[in-house]
């Protein structure tokens, strides 16, 4: 167990070792039953008994729902008389908990034939382990990400089984929805930029920074960042930040040319320019990678050559 979660370990003839991670404040303990963890990441249990189900992202590894009181459990703490805490605090009783499951599937042509199994030895091989790790850190420090409440991976023979239970952020909206009815003002820019600026001082790197996984609240006075997947957490190089924006205006661009936005609804270069500015005021003195290093001594040696060839005596004036 650390601060930001426990492990809940079983070993099951039908299914092999699986390990939970659950959040900290979670009922959960060593006493609770494999199947009562097991129906949050079970598709066909949540079909049956949550609201509002849907499927959404690439290959449907994402499925939204809706549990209420009775269906909640231990996920959010000890087994609870809602309505009861409700009456005491004198706070609306809350009767809806909007999650969100997500399943990592493999992609490409080995998708095909091997959908959710990753090679068990592999460094990348515990994706949700990984994800829930660093999810939960950045929440507990206060970051903009959803909360994350539990993780399975489940190890059979050679292959890895991921799933990762959290939070939805209800009321939000990505840009590419908010650019769907509106452009964004420059508020929001530059509050897009401040907030990818404290997740680089903090040295996360987002393997997959895009619009769509950048959200605003309804009244855009937060600023979300969520998918996890793949990331990390450690010393940035300026090189990795111009990585990661270089993506980000990939995807605006992207999505410009799909939905044909007159510049007065995208203007891609603007928004761009605001938003590298913006960073590069705020995240300083970051250490640039090595190649980009080598890059910089040689234009800095062709910079002095063509000095000196200019001061030559062999310098027609």
């Amino acid at each position: 167990m650390t601060d930001n979660y426990r492990q809940l370990s079983f070993m099951r003839l039908d299914v092999g070792e699986v390990n939970f991670l659950v959040d900290p404040k979670s009922g959960f303990n060593d006493s609770t039953l494999y199947e009562t963890l097991q129906h949050y990441c079970d598709p066909a249990y949540l079909q049956e008994h949550a609201l509002d189900v849907r499927f959404c992202g690439g290959r449907g590894q994402t499925m939204l729902f809706t549990l209420g009181p009775k269906d909640i459990g231990a996920l959010y703490g000890p087994v609870r008389d809602f309505a009861l805490e409700a009456a005491k605090s004198e706070q609306p009783l809350q009767t809806t908990f909007p999650l969100c499951l997500r399943f990592y599937r493999r992609g490409g042509l080995i998708g095909k034939v091997l959908k959710e199994g990753f090679w068990r030895w592999s460094k990348t091989a515990q994706r949700a382990r990984a994800e829930f790790e660093l999810t939960s850190q950045l929440y507990a420090e206060g970051f903009p990400v959803p909360r994350p409440l539990l993780a399975r991976e489940g190890f059979n023979h050679c292959f890895v089984t991921n799933a990762l239970v959290m939070e939805q952020l209800p009321h939000t909206q990505n840009l590419a929805e908010i650019l769907e009815q509106r452009a964004l003002t420059p508020e929001e820019i530059i509050l897009v930029a401040h907030t990818l600026a404290r997740f680089f001082k903090a040295g996360v790197y987002h393997s997959d920074l895009n619009i769509r996984n950048i959200l605003f609240t309804e009244d855009s006075s937060a600023c979300y960042l969520i998918d996890f997947d793949k990331c990390s957490r450690g010393k940035l190089s300026q090189g990795l930040v111009t990585q990661m924006l270089s993506r980000l205006e990939r995807s605006f661009t992207k999505e410009q040319e799909l939905k044909e936005y007159e510049e007065a609804r995208l203007n891609v270069p603007a928004i761009m320019t605001l938003v590298r500015a913006q960073v590069a005021a705020s995240v300083k003195h970051l250490p640039q990678d090595k190649w980009q290093q080598v890059r910089t001594l040689i234009s800095a040696v062709q910079a002095k050559l063509s000095a000196l060839r200019a001061q030559g005596p062999w310098h027609k004036k």
